[in-house]
């Protein structure tokens, strides 16, 4: 005979083995481990009712054995999380690591890495990777980010602005701000110096790698 609360909505039986008295099953929650995934976080609350708690589970939205771990909300029908700052505050998921998030409250999922322990100084986890920097690399030299001053034909390359503004009282005329870190150069060359990841060491100016988190 085989042993298990199969009428149980959380049963689950994932694997048979046999013992001195009969057959017994393993009883595992859908969606607990990647052998037994759910194809969406909504099967999972209907599976296991309605005290299911909001966590990360193992799910395989094509059906084709490629189970993925991601976090399902189980308070407003599994809808994914919009940052990781989302998923930080709602769970105990405390591991850094991908995870899988939607971009500004569209149908579009993206896989991001999310720093979910604290950074020194900056408060506790839920940062969302945005950019790598590697001084080391070219490409980072172009400023004027967010310039309206047409006087200037290379501050047309962007649309936005992410960190720090030298001079905010002259940034639309110097377009003293760069995309990145760093802080050697000068403000008013076209150099990548204040946006690859250098870093002023007296005369030198050192190549260093970094990244970019949001919260």
């Amino acid at each position: 005979m085989i042993r298990g609360l199969f009428t149980e909505p959380q049963s689950h039986c994932f694997a048979l083995y046999e013992g001195n008295s009969g057959i017994y099953c393993f009883i595992v929650p859908l969606g607990s481990i990647p052998e037994l995934p759910a194809q969406s976080c909504q099967e999972i609350k209907l599976s296991e009712g309605k005290d299911t708690v909001s966590n990360m589970y193992w799910l395989d939205e094509s059906g084709k054995g490629n189970a993925v771990l991601d976090y399902c909300d189980m308070a407003i029908s599994g809808r994914i999380p919009l940052s990781c700052k989302e998923i930080w505050k709602n769970t105990r998921i405390r591991l850094d690591g991908p995870y899988r998030i939607r971009v500004n409250s569209s149908a579009k999922i993206a896989s991001v890495f999310c720093h979910m322990t604290p950074i020194p100084g900056c408060g506790d986890g839920g940062w969302t990777l945005v950019m790598k920097i590697d001084g080391h690399k070219d490409g980072c030299q172009i400023q004027g980010f967010n310039s309206i001053n047409k006087d200037f034909d290379f501050g047309t390359s962007a649309k936005t602005r992410i960190g720090i503004i030298g001079s905010p009282d002259v940034c639309n005329q110097a377009m003293q701000s760069r995309i990145g870190f760093g802080s050697a150069g000068s403000f008013y060359q076209m150099d990548d110096s204040n946006s690859c990841g250098n870093q002023l060491r007296g005369l030198v100016s050192i190549k260093a790698f970094g990244y970019i988190f949001v919260q």
